[in-house]
């Protein structure tokens, strides 16, 4: 398997030889180009940098829409550990998940209400 080294560079590699190919489609949302994937991957890395997040920082991730997950795993490996969680956990079971990951960071879907949420906060 390759390390996520490997893979943003080849997702840069994709990018540039041939960028304007779609790498992920998902119904009701316009194609993510290689290109555009790569230059979301790159800001990602960034925006997480400056806020004291880097590689291997786990972030919990608790949308339930499909698209924006895969567009997150697709993207966000270079700037940290995702953790996908589910919105269906108990109150106490999001508080449990929550203590033993640790996350630097948690995003929720806007105006997500979930036991992950309460959790968190």
């Amino acid at each position: 398997m390759q390390d996520d080294d490997e893979l943003g560079a080849r997702l840069r590699a994709l990018a540039a030889s041939d960028g304007g190919r779609p790498a992920l489609i998902a119904p009701g949302c316009l194609p993510m180009s290689f290109a555009s994937m790569a230059r979301r991957a790159a800001h990602a890395e960034a925006a997480l940098g400056a806020l004291g997040i880097a590689r291997g920082d786990v972030v919990a991730w608790t949308t339930t829409r499909r698209a924006s997950t895969a567009a997150a795993i697709a993207t966000l490996p270079g700037g940290c550990t995702l953790a996908p969680l589910s919105t269906m956990l108990t109150d106490g079971l999001a508080a449990d998940v929550l203590a033993r990951l640790a996350p630097k960071a948690v995003v929720l879907a806007p105006g997500e209400r979930s036991s992950i949420e309460r959790a968190a906060r």
